[in-house]
């Protein structure tokens, strides 16, 4: 069973009454002679907008991933410290070429993966 918070509302759409319990409006509702309802209205939660659900489908490089061995502190240090040589800000008057950062970049990846780690792109693929 689940607990709803003490401080949320419930209102009908049809009459507006609101009430702390969901369920049905006992104004709108229509019921037969026995007491069961024939045209139930239920109560809306006042105040709350649904969202979409987002569901991610899990596919095959992902259980990889998941089982991949993962690098240590210090080999996450030493990797972002091979990517962070390569980057710096340049300024509209740059005069250098930039095919030096690109190698410098491919070089980094490589020796990423001679340690014996996968390098991923921004798609879940493994490059």
């Amino acid at each position: 069973m689940r607990i709803m918070p003490q401080n949320v509302m419930w209102g009908c759409p049809n009459c507006d009454e609101q009430t702390r319990f969901k369920g049905l409006c006992r104004e709108c509702t229509e019921y037969d002679d026995n007491g069961n309802p024939v045209m139930p209205v239920n109560r809306v939660r006042v105040g709350h907008s649904q969202t979409e659900k987002h569901i991610h489908k899990r596919t095959r490089a992902d259980f990889l991933n998941q089982r991949r061995k993962q690098p240590t502190k210090k080999q996450l240090d030493l990797m972002k410290e091979m990517l962070n040589q390569t980057s710096h800000v340049c300024g509209e008057d740059c005069d250098h070429d930039h095919e030096d950062d690109f190698t410098a970049v491919g070089e980094a990846i490589k020796d990423i993966q001679d340690m014996g780690f996968a390098v991923v792109n921004d798609m879940g693929e493994e490059e």
